[in-house]
């Protein structure tokens, strides 16, 4: 699947609220702009039980091996127990299985999901499972629970294990484990890298 646009994905472009995807498979390569995943682009609601298999190029940001962009902003969007095992790359908030999971309202959940392949970001926030772990209000939950990465993480500046960056105060990393390796190799920037996550700027890690 090939996209010039955004909200590129190898079954669709955008799961919305009130949809869900469960059982889904997809072993094709994935390619777009920004917010681009080997299953979704764009995920508000339930994606759950799925497989995806393919590398995943973005041009821009928010690449994921299952889902590019995960968003709750008046409801619930859930990433449960899916694996991605192809290589994911992009600029900016690239993971081995969200490019980015964010809540302004409601939740946004990463939960016993796992990743396996090569995770790239040619500029900030590579992530083993997420790039970029963002809660943006106090009412809204951005949660990493019980999920795994024995990715190849890389990035110019700014990596991690789990997380290639977390913030706001209701962010979580809970029970997420890497076993795999790190690298940032940038030039004339300051390099972060942290086995679990690499910039900390919020929430809790347990």
């Amino acid at each position: 699947v090939s996209g010039s646009d955004d909200k590129v994905g190898g079954l669709v472009g955008s799961n919305e609220r009130g949809a869900a995807i469960r059982n889904g498979e997809a072993s094709g390569n994935v390619s777009g702009a920004s917010m681009v995943g080997g299953l979704a682009g764009y995920n508000s609601s339930l994606l759950q039980d799925s497989t995806a298999r393919g590398n995943v190029t973005a041009s821009g940001n928010d690449a994921g091996g299952v889902v590019g962009l995960n968003q709750s902003q008046d409801g619930t969007a859930r990433i449960v127990s899916s694996t991605a095992s192809g290589n994911v790359s992009g600029r900016y908030n690239v993971g081995g299985v969200a490019g980015r999971n964010e809540a302004s309202m409601g939740m946004a959940q990463i939960s016993n999901s796992s990743a396996s392949g090569q995770v790239q970001a040619s500029q900030q926030y590579a992530g083993g499972v997420v790039g970029y772990n963002l809660s943006t209000s106090e009412t809204a939950s951005a949660l990493v629970q019980d999920s795994r990465s024995s990715s190849q993480v890389s990035a110019a500046n700014v990596a991690g294990g789990v997380a290639g960056r977390q913030g706001g105060d209701q962010a979580a990393l809970d029970n997420s484990t890497f076993g795999g390796a790190i690298t940032v190799d940038g030039q004339g920037v300051a390099r972060v890298a942290g086995g679990i996550v690499g910039q900390l700027d919020g929430g809790s890690i347990s």
